[in-house]
């Protein structure tokens, strides 16, 4: 189904403020650290009005790169926002490794949402996401969270689902009794993308082992959750839940299939989601063209502006639950879009049983 201009304002804005990372995770889908490019302030400032143009709220997500190697930028961001009285809210995608309590004290005042990538216990963590110098980082990125504990931050966290983690991410669970300020953890599975391509085949996660591992978590959070401790949120089995409490399908998994959310990265590039930047075929265009309209964008996208999800999601019975599924992973599976990802399609039928 094809969007309509009634309806259509952007929600969601990605600025990938930078391109440069003090870590070399194994999949990253941008190859952070591959170069040191910094957004500068005048293609964040015209994503910003984009989005505040309609006078609606939205949301901002501040990623990278790591996006704390550009804090300046961050924090130009938000002031410029509340100057001029957009309805922003903001969260920082991170790897926690540089927050260091006067950041931790910054990231409160200025009322910045939270999210930290970890994928599990430190030898899985170190073996997929690594310093650029080859070195450790789960213990700077807990030293992070510990930063944000002291100052009454919440946080959440996503691990990429890999064959390296899958059967201990119930660890994450125990590390959330231990931090005390982890309010929910997202699995994201894992994309043939960046640098996951050239690993793929030996990182990547098969069905059976992420049946296996969800439901390790799930059991054990309800163990945790039987001894009267509270557990964080599995926002993939709560967003089942409240489909399935609701009875509403899911007519989409996000907002880069409606419309409704801009990836730019620091060249002033539009896509439609962070996972898809660098994907020609997505190319929504450059946000500095003074011509440049998201929705005329999507409209005009032979993909984008149907709402696309593989044919066989059609006869699932668990896609009102998913929505299609994530279209970056889609497509890194399949170009023509007919297949979903096989391991992503594993964990939303094993969550939905709960």
């Amino acid at each position: 189904m094809g969007m309509s201009s009634l309806n259509h304002y952007l929600q969601y804005l990605i600025l990938r403020l930078t391109d440069d990372c003090n870590l070399r995770c194994r999949y990253c889908y941008a190859s952070g650290g591959r170069n040191k490019t910094t957004m500068p302030w005048p293609v964040a400032k015209k994503a910003l009005d984009l989005a505040g143009a309609s006078g609606l709220p939205f949301s901002v997500q501040l990623t990278g790169g790591e996006p704390l190697l550009a804090w300046d930028l961050a924090q130009e961001a938000i002031t410029y926002c509340r100057s001029v009285g957009y309805h922003a809210f903001f969260k920082l995608q991170t790897n926690g490794t540089l927050i260091s309590s006067r950041v931790a004290r910054e990231l409160r005042r200025l009322n910045i949402g939270v999210g930290i990538s970890l994928d599990g216990p430190p030898n899985a963590n170190e073996y997929l996401r690594p310093r650029a110098d080859g070195g450790r980082s789960t213990q700077a990125t807990i030293t992070g969270m510990q930063n944000l504990a002291e100052e009454q931050v919440m946080v959440g966290v996503t691990a990429v689902i890999t064959s390296k983690n899958i059967h201990h991410l119930h660890w994450l669970l125990d590390l959330s009794l231990y931090a005390g300020n982890i309010g929910g953890i997202t699995f994201d599975i894992l994309r043939k993308q960046g640098r996951a391509v050239a690993d793929y085949d030996d990182l990547y996660p098969q069905s059976e082992d992420v049946r296996e591992g969800l439901k390790k978590v799930v059991d054990h959070a309800a163990f945790l959750k039987s001894l009267g401790v509270k557990v964080p949120k599995l926002r993939h089995l709560e967003h089942i839940r409240y489909f399935k409490a609701t009875d509403l399908p899911r007519s989409s998994y996000c907002y880069a299939t409606t419309g409704k959310s801009l990836a730019i990265t620091p060249d002033g590039s539009a896509y439609p989601c962070a996972s898809l930047a660098e994907e020609k075929v997505f190319y929504l265009g450059n946000i500095m063209d003074p011509h440049f309209s998201p929705f005329r964008a999507y409209q005009a996208h032979p993909i984008l502006k149907n709402n696309p999800r593989p044919a066989p999601c059609s006869t699932c019975g668990h896609s009102s639950f998913c929505g299609g599924g994530c279209l970056a992973r889609n497509y890194a599976i399949s170009p023509d879009l007919n297949q979903p990802d096989p391991a992503f399609c594993a964990m939303i039928s094993t969550l939905s049983r709960f």
